[in-house]
């Protein structure tokens, strides 16, 4: 499950994406074991690593896995706007 988290077990994982500023994961065709890994390692950190204190999009920007690619709230932000992309006006 991706929307329920376990008790005691903190925050469920699309809380913790939406609140690193992830508006879209993709994992495209030939994702492999040590992308999954990788993405694994940027998603929940390390006490190790020395980046620890960095947020997940700066995790992965860092990893720069080629298999799977993000939206950020700031490039919806820095988009140019579009019919697609213009401000809803009602409802």
């Amino acid at each position: 499950l991706v929307f329920q988290s376990e008790e005691g077990a903190g925050e469920g994982l699309v809380f913790r994406l939406y609140g690193d500023g992830i508006r879209e994961l993709r994992f495209h065709q030939g994702a492999g074991p040590e992308d999954l890994r990788a993405f694994l390692e940027a998603l929940w950190g390390s006490d190790k690593d020395s980046d620890a204190d960095d947020d997940i999009v700066t995790r992965l920007w860092a990893k720069d896995l080629p298999t799977i690619s993000f939206v950020t709230a700031e490039d919806i932000m820095q988009a140019p706007v579009t019919s697609e992309l213009s401000p809803q006006e009602s409802g």
